[in-house]
């Protein structure tokens, strides 16, 4: 859940996944984000439409924040 000043980003990385997580804190060289998922795009061919599936980045670990 977002408390206070927290916001919910979406980042594409470096290797082309798209994620979407709770941003903790930032400065000028890195940021701190908690509750990482992972979105990926389905495309629907009979409708022509896409869906959205998310899912935790990191499936196995037992911490959140990055």
């Amino acid at each position: 859940m977002l408390k206070g000043n927290e916001h919910f980003i979406i980042l594409k990385l470096v290797s082309g996944e798209e994620i979407m997580a709770v941003l903790k804190n930032d400065s000028d060289e890195y940021i701190e984000i908690d509750n990482v998922m992972s979105i990926k795009t389905i495309p629907i061919l009979e409708t022509g439409k896409e869906q959205l599936a998310a899912s935790p980045f990191c499936q196995f670990g037992e911490k959140t924040p990055f």
